[in-house]
């Protein structure tokens, strides 16, 4: 497959799994009001987990090469990434307004950049910083950041939304190099069922209720949804694009979410693209150009040497 072929094949996949996240903001929105977030949590790992292990027999016989230490690693990285990144917006969502939720999470590619910049694991350089700020400042304008309101009402989930944000922008930077190196079809199952038995000790610990409120077509389509398509199928593509670029342009299509969201009002909603809107997306895509033109250039040009060599 060509370069540019194969980027804009990653590139496309990354766009898909911003617009199932972005459909998941509904679904997860639905479940938290009819079930404990803590509850869910645990069950959309544990399914995720134990389907993704089984695809994973099937079409890998050798296993890989575990140890201690590899599972030590995947602990950590379930630590970060589910418990602590999911459940702590789980938890804020139930707590908070959608403005403030989204506008919180908008910050992730930027812990994720802090995260890359204090670490020193990849090439940061002022370019692509430039480029970051710039959608950011596209995804406060779209998402209007006037609405954000801090008060004592949201203050706890607001808390616990920006907790999950720095646990996933960290999770996004942390994990790449060992999935380099190991099946990330193994990686991504082990992380969930680890996630799920993290979140499930701490459910017996907080004593939560696993009742559901609701056993509507809604409620059970939204649990179906949230398992398979915005938990099992978004992370394991996440977990393979991390193979292929770096950390931060994975971190960077977080941004797309609200174009998502827009382009989906617009579709079905009937809501007009205004010009602010335009203005927002503009600046979004502008962001990306700046972020990611770069490396895919000088992809190109090793390749280039390579063929010469």
């Amino acid at each position: 497959m060509p370069v540019t072929s194969s980027f804009v094949f990653i590139y496309s996949v990354l766009f898909i799994v911003q617009v199932l996240f972005g459909i998941n903001f509904v679904a997860s929105k639905i479940i938290v009001g009819n079930m404990d977030p803590t509850a869910w949590a645990f069950f959309r790992f544990l399914i995720s987990g134990i389907l993704l292990f089984s695809i994973t027999k099937i079409f890998f016989k050798q296993r890989p090469n575990y140890s201690w230490g590899y599972f030590l690693k995947i602990n950590l990285f379930a630590f970060v990434g589910f418990t602590v990144g999911q459940l702590g917006m789980l938890k804020g969502l139930k707590l908070t307004t959608s403005i403030n939720t989204s506008v919180i999470t908008s910050t992730i590619p930027i812990w994720t950049m802090i995260f890359l910049l204090v670490n020193k694991s990849e090439n940061m350089g002022l370019r692509k910083i430039f480029g970051f700020l710039i959608s950011f400042t596209g995804v406060l304008v779209i998402r209007d950041f006037t609405s954000f309101q801090l008060s004592n009402e949201t203050f706890l989930g607001d808390g616990l939304v920006l907790l999950g944000a720095i646990a996933s922008g960290t999770f996004i930077g942390l994990c790449r190099p060992f999935l380099l190196k190991n099946n990330h079809f193994f990686a991504s199952s082990w992380m969930f069922l680890f996630g799920a038995l993290q979140i499930g000790l701490w459910a017996i610990l907080t004593d939560t209720s696993f009742a559901l409120k609701s056993h509507s077509t809604e409620m059970l389509i939204s649990m179906t949804y949230s398992a398979l398509g915005a938990t099992l199928l978004t992370y394991f593509l996440s977990n393979w694009a991390l193979t292929k670029i770096q950390s931060g342009n994975v971190a960077f299509f977080i941004y797309f979410q609200p174009v998502v969201a827009a382009i989906l009002a617009w579709s079905y909603l009937g809501e007009t693209i205004t010009l602010r809107t335009f203005f927002s997306i503009s600046l979004i895509v502008l962001g990306f150009g700046v972020v990611c033109y770069p490396t895919r250039k000088r992809k190109q040009e090793e390749d280039l040497q390579k063929d010469h060599t």
